[in-house]
């Protein structure tokens, strides 16, 4: 049976790195209020890959407060 899947592995560890590049490129880019304040933030992202049923994840892994910083919190 042939493989129907849309990302093999290989495309998926592409799309990952990738993407923890922009993210990072986000937080440092933002002029004139970059969001960095010790690098610890953007030191901690990286990403995983999950395989389901449906094919495979690509999940981003960052400290928890990164949520915060992207949305902002109420005060």
């Amino acid at each position: 049976m042939a493989d129907n899947k849309i990302f093999d592995k290989k495309l998926a560890n592409e799309f990952g790195k990738d993407y923890v590049k922009i993210m990072v490129a986000v937080l440092k880019g933002n002029k004139p209020y970059p969001k960095v304040a010790s690098g610890s933030l953007i030191n901690s992202i990286n990403y995983k890959l999950q395989d389901t049923a449906q094919g495979i994840n690509v999940v981003l892994v960052a400290n928890d407060y990164l949520k915060y910083v992207d949305q902002g919190r109420r005060p």
